[in-house]
This record gives C-alpha cells, sequence and structure tokens, in this order.
C-alpha cells in the first residue's frame, strides 16, 4: 500500500492489488502521540462478490424468522422474495427479520453489490410447516414413524396430552406434551393395535380433540 502524501489529514490511498490493507494515522505534538486504525479492504473489479445468505430452514406453526446473509464489507445488500410471501423488515440490512411467511415453501434473494465489481447473489429456501395433529403412527420401532410427533408441538410447552382408549380410561399422559409417545402405557407396556382418542390443550392457544390409530 502507498499513499502520496503520509502527512495530509486527507490523501489517496494506492494498492499493486485487492486485498484487505490497515492504515494507521499517528498525530504527534509537544512529544505527545495518538493513533487510530482503519481497516481497508480492496476488492478485485474482475471477480464477483461473494455472497451466502445463509442455511436453508423450516419453521413449525410460525411463521417469522430470522435471515443472516455473510457478505463482504462495505458491500450494499437488498433482500427480496422471489416465491411464497414475507415482508423483510430492513432489506438493506445483511441481518434482518421476516415475517408474514406463507404456509409451504419461501424462496428469498439477497443481492450485494459494490461499485464497479459484479454483483453477487445467493437464495434462502423456508419452509413453513403448518401445525399439524397426525391420525395415527406406527411404533414398530423400524426408526420410521415410531412417535406420535405433533407439528409445531415444540412452540406450546406446558400443554398437556391425554390419551383415552373406547372406553374412556386414560392410558397415557404428558402434562407437558414433548412428541415422545412411543404407543406404550403409563406402564412402560405396549398398547395393542386400535383406536384412541386424545385431548391436547395447547398452552394460551386452545384445545383440540381426536383420534388415534395404532397399527404396527
Amino acid at each position: 500500500m502507498f499513499d502520496p502524501d503520509a502527512r495530509d489529514q486527507s490523501t489517496t490511498i494506492l494498492v499493486t492489488g485487492p486485498g484487505v490493507h490497515t492504515l494507521t494515522w499517528t498525530v504527534t505534538e509537544n512529544g505527545c502521540s495518538a493513533s487510530d486504525e482503519a481497516i481497508i479492504t480492496f476488492h478485485d473489479p474482475a471477480i464477483g462478490l461473494t455472497v451466502d445468505a445463509g442455511p436453508d430452514q423450516v419453521l413449525e406453526a410460525v411463521n417469522s424468522s430470522l435471515v443472516e446473509a455473510m457478505v463482504p464489507a462495505g458491500v450494499s445488500v437488498h433482500w427480496s422474495v422471489l416465491s411464497g410471501s414475507g415482508s423483510i423488515s430492513e432489506p438493506q440490512a445483511p441481518g434482518t427479520m421476516v415475517t408474514s411467511l406463507s404456509t409451504g415453501t419461501n424462496l428469498l434473494l439477497v443481492n450485494a453489490t459494490l461499485g464497479e465489481c459484479p454483483a453477487g447473489s445467493d437464495t434462502l429456501r423456508i419452509d413453513v410447516k403448518d401445525f399439524f395433529i397426525p391420525a395415527g403412527f406406527s411404533p414398530n420401532a423400524d426408526g420410521v414413524n415410531d412417535m406420535f410427533v405433533i407439528t409445531g408441538m415444540g412452540n406450546y410447552p406446558g400443554s398437556g396430552f391425554h390419551v383415552f382408549n373406547r372406553w374412556g380410561q386414560e392410558v397415557y399422559g404428558h402434562d407437558s406434551y414433548d412428541n415422545s409417545w412411543d404407543g406404550s402405557a403409563r406402564n412402560g407396556v405396549s398398547l395393542p393395535d386400535d383406536t384412541y382418542f386424545y385431548t391436547l390443550n395447547l398452552s394460551d392457544a386452545g384445545s383440540y380433540n381426536g383420534y388415534i390409530v395404532i397399527k404396527r
């Protein structure tokens, strides 16, 4: 790095190639001195900007999320929605909240520009799953569908889930259900294949009643 006049408070910095450079400015007077540093990044105008919109996301029963793009320092950023829906709080910020996402797949685009450098861009996929209670499951220890998983349950801690047989006897209950029921009764014995009935009382979000089929 080279500057034409290191004693001038305002000067032009010249570099021989792209890279990160540290500029130190020192002021001396009457034997006392003070200094400060500025880090200057020079990008090669022939090479496009590297942009990373972040890992794809899967949301359960919520329609807002924080998105954070990794971009070089000093670039201008713009987020936009390619498909689906979403309201971007700060489109010109690398990190921003996106609200009002639609159920299903939403595709976002982040663009980065800097002077004459070729623009860079990347996409981010956000899949939003609606709250869903399955009508049955197969707890046969094959690693597939072995637990009774309610999509979005993690957003409602402290929710009571209780299961009854066809005679109205409670066979399973959990006052803060965490998607861990494996088809066993309270005593740990596997319940027979049959149709059961449940009540689900969500914390501050109403209640549900329905049936569950256990079929191994």
